[in-house]
């Protein structure tokens, strides 16, 4: 979650949907933001710029992408797969 969080900070995404997580987990993500925000947003960029020099090479000027979650079978959607939309 640090690293979307990073993520939206380094690409300026806006529209994007923030995940409902107990006071916990925020408070986690936050400690890893404070410590590592810089690091994880130079992580990003470079993958980034790496991934667009790779896709240039190879003549793909566009990609098709999907991301998924999953659990057991039968179990409890996890509550941090019911996306809402931030305000």
């Amino acid at each position: 979650m640090a690293v979307q969080q990073a993520a939206r900070e380094e690409f300026s995404l806006t529209g994007t949907l923030e995940w409902q997580v107990d006071t916990k987990t925020q408070f986690a993500v936050h400690v890893e933001l404070d410590y590592n925000s810089d690091t994880l947003r130079d992580f990003l960029r470079t993958q980034y710029e790496m991934t667009q020099l790779v896709l240039a090479a190879r003549g793909i000027a566009e990609l098709l992408a999907y991301r998924a979650l999953s659990w057991p079978e039968g179990a409890q959607q996890p509550q941090r797969a019911t996306p809402r939309t931030s305000a």
